[in-house]
């Protein structure tokens, strides 16, 4: 896929969503990443793959983010310290991303990291920082605990059935059926 602004716009996007949902909630951006990624590698053989290899890097800097504005208790209001956090975040994820890479060749391992796009990754995870320390963990450190629990049940549910087809089984029975 050809980089323009609009399609580093929508990555950048996508990572600030599953970045808030992260933060607020405590999950794995990939739920919402992976399906969205997996659609538009779909003409790749390895798209599942490929797809959940990058939403897996895009977590370390977006954990990261997250966990430091949670120590934070999410109050974002000192530009400074925030920005400080955040390419604080980047940079150890990048670390933390970049050394099995260096030593992957002394373990014998040498096509796994083929099944990360490092393009999107960048995008992704500059999103999913973003959406983690400014939305997801200051919303999470605001709400009630029992509001944060109903959300989350509502999600894992929601997640629950579309892992097990159940939007597909519904929507069958709204397809057209031939007549007898």
């Amino acid at each position: 896929m050809k980089f323009s602004l609009w399609v580093m716009l929508a990555l950048v996007g996508l990572g600030v969503v599953g970045g808030a949902l992260s933060g607020l909630l405590g999950i794995g951006s990939g739920i919402i990443m992976v399906p969205v990624l997996s659609a538009i590698w779909a003409k790749n053989p390895d798209a599942q793959k490929l797809a959940q290899g990058t939403a897996l890097a895009v977590m370390v800097p977006m954990a990261i983010a997250g966990s430091l504005s949670y120590h934070f208790g999410g109050q974002q209001d000192n530009l400074r310290l925030s920005l400080l956090l955040g390419l604080w975040a980047i940079i150890v994820g990048g670390l933390a991303l970049s050394l099995p890479m260096r030593f992957q060749g002394l373990l014998g391992v040498t096509d796994t990291l083929d099944l990360v796009n490092w393009n999107y990754v960048v995008l992704l995870a500059l999103g999913a920082v973003i959406g983690s320390m400014y939305l997801g963990a200051p919303l999470a450190a605001y709400l009630p605990s029992a509001v944060l629990k109903k959300i989350f049940g509502f999600f894992i549910i929601i997640v629950g059935l579309r892992m097990v087809g159940f939007w597909a089984w519904l929507g069958s029975f709204f397809m057209a059926r031939p007549a007898a």
